[in-house]
């Protein structure tokens, strides 16, 4: 047909198109060649296992990947094999693709073997290993105890029973706390002591005759549970004089071996209490540090330690190394206990000292509470020292004024790393017998400083050797020794009288007490009192509340409101506590003042690192110790004259750093130019120092007292400086704001 009607040509194309269509649809079609076998799975990559390889977990096995595209069925067996994933063994009945790890399994490792199944045959693949197995971890459950709390320590007055937690079952994590309880001699009808709740308890003469228990409770997200020790033997009575006996030291440890030596000291001593005067862990006083640093030496007696933290601990917010390691030995930010016939207030240098700070008014009702004893007072910074690093701080001023008003007796501080020893002294730096002796105790274990040039009352001193200072405390006086480390030769001892004593006879009433307004504020003065053994200060009452203890004749006060009449009496206070009668009253009423701001005509920093550099164009301030290399800021302000005398000037700056110890400010020459000071060419001082800075925050506004300098209108230049390594940033009066301030109070 095609011949006919399409002629041979036609014929020739359409067998042409034929072929092409069979060349392009031949190979859908074709039958397998002949003889060829089908193809079974082959396995392309290797099965897996997930999930936790942990007793009662369950594991579950992907199959991995495989080439052929008519596979109908993967099996699964599951292999149990050795901790390095050889020797593998099926597991009877594991042949679902997920599997509930057993005891069995428990270090051991598991491996799922998958067989894949096509029409044409059967391939398998093996899994890797997983992790070894572990162990459940045991099912919640709340604490339960396996053996008692024990108490270690002598049952005798004056000295420390020490609490041991016993043994407890239970989920972590497990804390524990404490109640100690007055028995019978039987161990029996036990009562609470009130406030002993740490692991330690100092013994007084209420247990004398009695039997002491404690009380562990252990607590954990599951509950909590208490058990009860074993009564101790009969407490005794103090022995003859209740001595007791304290170390002391600062400046401890840098490293895990920097204070091995004076804590073999310590053990060696074994004594009643164990005093840190701060920088205990260095750099920053973190967790870890004093678990690195402190712990392998002076953590052997944590348990008897009563610290006191310093500017190190506070190089970490809110010195939260320190509060975490102590626990109930640091029972807050200042805090105080009876051990013998001694009263020991821990202070801390490092927080508001101020005369409105919640410290200095805690520390004013202690001591009234505790009045006619024998005062041992301690903290980080000395007031006084010799020492070329630090030196004396007049930011304890406070401290200094309030316990010398009571008849204080001794202070220990730590901060310059050597040990010196002051003769008692009043807060003006007087040597006085009534005064209180200091003693500066750096010497824990961290490098030495080098002494200066001997300030007044200093008796001795030495920088050659660590140590510790051990203090015997009798009733009515103390023997000192300053032990130092094995091979060093530096010592020092002696014997002083406790101020208390069984006078009984009150001062004589101050007389002639006047209150005149006066800048701001109102001043008190009036004639001195007499006493058989010595006035030691005066208690300052405002409307009959009282207001300030003060050592001299005179006292201004400055926190009142203009046009508000107030009335005042003085009492005179001795040593062993005696106060006088009032004095006649005196009235005021406060008058108008007004206040100025007044912006810095100059201000620079200068650097001995760069001492032709001039920063006068900076925006910023700053003051650094530095290693070696100092920084210091100088500002110049015009004060203008106003409607009354001045009354106070305040030097005012904001910090964008924070420092655990800030710069103190000394009056400094006019003879500078802000574009042209360097380090070479800085103002000379004109003043020792004015006021002194402890911790300033970031972000804050720092302030100095420096009306003494600033008594009337004219031009005053300041210089800030320190010895902190812990510098401070400020803003300088070329910043966009938050610029300084000199704060002017007139009448």
């Amino acid at each position: 047909m095609w011949s006919s009607a399409y002629g041979a040509a036609g014929v020739r194309r359409w067998r042409a198109v034929l072929i092409a269509a069979l060349v392009i649809v031949g190979p859908l079609a074709a039958a397998p060649a002949a003889g060829a076998a089908p193809r079974k799975p082959v396995n392309t990559s290797l099965p897996t296992i997930t999930g936790a390889p942990e007793e009662r977990q369950t594991l579950t096995a992907s199959p991995g990947t495989w080439s052929s595209a008519s596979i109908v069925t993967y099996a699964y067996q599951w292999r149990r094999c050795s901790s390095s994933g050889s020797s593998c063994v099926d597991i009877a009945g594991a042949t679902a693709s997920t599997y509930r790890l057993v005891a069995t399994d428990v270090g051991r490792t598991l491996r799922v073997k998958v067989t894949a199944r096509n029409a044409s045959g059967s391939t398998s693949a093996s899994s890797s290993q997983t992790a070894v197995v572990r162990s459940a971890p045991p099912p919640p459950a709340p604490p339960v105890n396996v053996s008692p709390p024990t108490i270690a320590g002598t049952a005798a007055e004056g000295r420390t029973l020490t609490a041991g937690e016993g043994s407890w079952t239970g989920s972590p994590p497990m804390s524990f706390t404490y109640q100690w309880r007055r028995c019978d001699p039987a161990g029996d009808a036990c009562v609470e002591l009130a406030g002993a709740t740490s692991k330690s308890y100092t013994l007084v003469a209420g247990d004398v005759g009695a039997t002491v228990r404690v009380v562990v409770t252990a607590s954990n997200p599951e509950g909590n549970a208490s058990a009860t020790s074993a009564q101790t033997a009969i407490v005794m009575a103090a022995p003859p004089g209740n001595d007791v006996v304290v170390t002391a030291a600062g400046d401890i440890a840098g490293s895990p071996t920097d204070s091995a030596g004076t804590a073999a000291i310590i053990e060696q001593i074994a004594p009643n209490r164990a005093l840190t005067l701060g920088d205990n862990a260095y750099t920053s006083g973190t967790l870890a540090e004093y678990l690195n640093n402190y712990d392998p030496n002076w953590g052997r007696f944590r348990a008897t330690t009563s610290p006191v933290p310093g500017n190190h601990e506070y190089h970490t917010t809110g010195a939260a190394g320190y509060f975490q390691y102590f626990g109930s030995q640091a029972p807050a930010e200042y805090y105080s206990f009876d051990l013998g016939a001694w009263h020991l207030i821990a202070l801390n240098s490092e927080i508001d000292m101020s005369s409105t700070s919640p410290q200095l008014q805690w520390l004013q009702n202690d001591l009234a509470a505790n009045a006619g004893r024998c005062i041992l007072a301690y903290w980080h910074r000395p007031r006084w020292s010799s020492g070329t690093v630090h030196g004396s701080s007049t930011s304890l001023d406070r401290f200094w004024r309030t316990l010398y008003a009571v008849g204080a007796d001794v202070v220990l501080n730590g901060h310059e790393h050597n040990y010196e020893r002051f003769a008692p002294q009043n807060p003006d730096g007087a040597a006085d017998v009534n005064g209180i002796r200091e003693f500066v105790v750096g010497t824990g274990g961290a490098s030495l400083y080098s002494l200066g040039t001997p300030i007044a009352n200093s008796e001795v001193r030495g920088s050659t050797s660590d140590g510790v200072l051990k203090l015997t405390l009798h009733p009515g006086s103390y023997d000192w020794q300053f032990v130092p480390v094995a091979g060093g030769t530096f010592t020092d001892s002696g014997s002083d009288s406790c101020q208390r004593t069984d006078d009984t006879t009150a001062p004589s009433a101050p007389a002639n007490l006047t209150a005149t307004p006066s800048g701001g504020g109102v001043r008190l003065a009036w004639t001195a009192s007499t006493d058989n053994t010595g006035v030691v200060g005066y208690d300052v009452f405002r409307d009959n509340v009282l207001l300030e203890r003060v050592t001299g004749t005179t006292f201004t006060d400055a926190a009142v409101t203009p046009q508000t009449t107030y009335s005042y009496v003085v009492k005179a206070r001795d040593a062993a506590g005696n106060v006088s009668e009032a004095s006649n009253t005196a009235t005021a009423t406060a008058a108008t003042v007004t206040t100025m701001t007044v912006a810095p005509d100059a201000d620079s920093a200068v650097s001995e690192g760069s001492p032709t550099t001039n920063a006068g164009s900076s925006k910023s301030l700053r003051v650094d110790g530095g290693t070696g290399v100092h920084v210091e800021s100088d500002l110049r302000f015009t004060v203008p004259a106003g409607s009354a005398p001045i009354g106070r000037a305040t030097l005012r700056i904001h910090a964008y750093s924070e420092t655990a110890d800030g710069p103190a400010a000394f009056g400094a020459s006019n003879l500078w130019t802000e574009l042209g000071v360097t380090w070479g060419s800085r103002p000379s001082r004109t003043s020792g120092v004015v006021d002194d800075k402890g911790a300033i925050a970031a972000n804050s506004w720092a302030e100095w007292d420096v009306s003494r300098l600033v008594t009337g209108p004219g031009t005053y230049s300041f210089t800030l400086a320190g010895e902190s390594t812990d510098g401070v940033d400020m803003y300088s009066r070329e910043a966009a704001d938050l610029r300084p301030q000199l704060v002017v109070t007139y009448g």
